[in-house]
């Protein structure tokens, strides 16, 4: 499920945007812009908590990397039930 890096991905990217429009942008927007975010990450992190509900625990592997031959070489997001609500909570 490719959604799974965008709770993370999602928040550092605008944060940065926000920091570079600060001195252009009315306060207002900035903060409409940060809500935004915040009901996407929490809606994001449902969905997966939705998709593991059935006690289906994936794994998703950034870059593409593979285990191969008993070696993993990468960074992967295993998502389980807990996990996924347990973020879904601490982003709301």
């Amino acid at each position: 499920m490719h959604i799974t890096a965008l709770p993370v991905f999602i928040p550092l990217f605008v944060s940065a945007l926000l920091v570079a429009i600060r001195h252009f942008s009315p306060r207002v927007l900035n903060d409409g812009i940060a809500t935004g975010v915040g009901l996407t990450v929490v809606t994001l992190c449902a969905l997966l908590l939705a998709h593991t509900a059935h006690g289906h625990p994936f794994a998703y592997w950034l870059g593409g990397w593979r285990p191969s031959h008993s070696v993993t070489i990468g960074i992967s997001f295993s998502v389980d039930a807990v996990g996924a609500g347990l973020a879904a909570f601490s982003s709301s």
